[in-house]
């Protein structure tokens, strides 16, 4: 699967300017999520907090998007705090 996220990250790199892609990824996650996205542009983390019981907060998400965010990369129910968005 990593290699499909790779080449899915790939491209949506194309921005059609000078400007890098920007991915908004879930955190906690594993590793190679916010590091492919780190690799092919710069990333945001939408973090999810323990003593929120992980859940996400719709108004970070918001406010992370920028005119250049190519995806937002959500990891569920496998990341590793085992929370199921409902």
């Amino acid at each position: 699967a990593e290699e499909a996220i790779f080449n899915f990250a790939m491209v949506l790199c194309d921005t059609g300017s000078e400007e890098k892609a920007h991915f908004i990824v879930h955190w906690p996650c594993y590793q190679s999520l916010y590091q492919v996205a780190q690799a092919n542009g710069e990333f945001t983390q939408w973090r999810a907090d323990e003593s929120d019981s992980w859940e996400l907060s719709i108004e970070n998400l918001r406010a992370a998007i920028r005119p250049n965010t190519r995806a937002i990369i959500v990891n569920c129910p496998h990341n590793p705090t085992g929370y199921l968005m409902s």
